[in-house]
């Protein structure tokens, strides 16, 4: 087991104690990462996502945040998207993933710019 793979394990525990339910099923979508639901079974109010700064998708993660941090009306349209998905797709996470897909790598190309000129120009 690589020392990565012991942090990770050493997590489960203590997000658990916090109400999570850690979900071993999706390292096969999320390799690297831990995943965490919270709140009762459909809908879920909580998904955290447990991963080393070095993993790939950290910094794709990370400027898509800042921008939707910086940018309430991509937020909401985000929510908008997610809510439906959710209601919709029930507990098939590869429907609601790929139902959001689109949006995702779209705004993540809008963040990309954005954080290259957050000036707009």
């Amino acid at each position: 087991m690589s020392p990565a793979s012991r942090r990770h394990e050493r997590c489960i525990e203590p997000i658990e104690a916090l109400g999570y339910n850690y979900i071993p099923e999706y390292a096969a979508w999320l390799p690297g990462e831990l995943f965490f639901r919270k709140g009762p079974p459909g809908p879920w109010t909580h998904h955290l996502h447990v991963m080393e700064p070095s993993n790939p998708r950290w910094e794709t993660l990370l400027v898509f945040r800042d921008y939707l941090r910086a940018h309430p009306e991509a937020a909401r349209a985000y929510a908008d998207i997610k809510r439906a998905l959710a209601a919709s797709s029930r507990e098939d996470i590869a429907a609601y993933r790929n139902g959001k897909t689109r949006f995702v790598e779209e705004t993540t190309a809008k963040a990309r710019a954005w954080r290259a000129d957050p000036s707009g120009r």
